[in-house]
């Protein structure tokens, strides 16, 4: 006989989280979206972009807590693959403040000018 354990239970504490939180999010953003328009096939992509920031929340607050206690990061297995999706939403996160920032949607926009002046 094989003793290897479950799939899920080999995963570490993180990781499971990590699974959770996005499998409740998506299931959640699927159940807001029948109750207040209707779900199409169209709206995959609004929901696996919460899929993929639900897969997020776990992982940053871990690594808020390693802030405090860098023991903890040891234990992380895969460790460069968290840090880089870290960077990779803090870069993501810059953009969209630096692009709002550039955008001022209060502002009129500017007059059109003509071709012939």
């Amino acid at each position: 006989m094989d003793n290897q354990p479950p799939p899920l239970q080999d995963l570490s504490q993180i990781e499971q989280a990590i699974l959770w939180c996005g499998l409740l999010i998506f299931v959640v953003g699927i159940v807001v979206r029948i109750w207040r328009v209707g779900l199409s096939i169209s709206d995959l992509g609004s929901l696996l972009k919460l899929l993929f920031a639900a897969f997020a929340v776990p992982k940053g607050l871990f690594l808020i807590v390693c802030a405090f206690k860098p023991t903890l990061l040891n234990q992380v297995k895969d460790l460069p693959q968290h840090l880089v999706i870290a960077g990779l939403c803090v870069v993501y996160l810059a953009a969209v403040a630096i692009k709002s920032g550039l955008v001022d949607e209060t502002a009129p926009p500017p007059p059109k000018t003509s071709a012939s002046d």
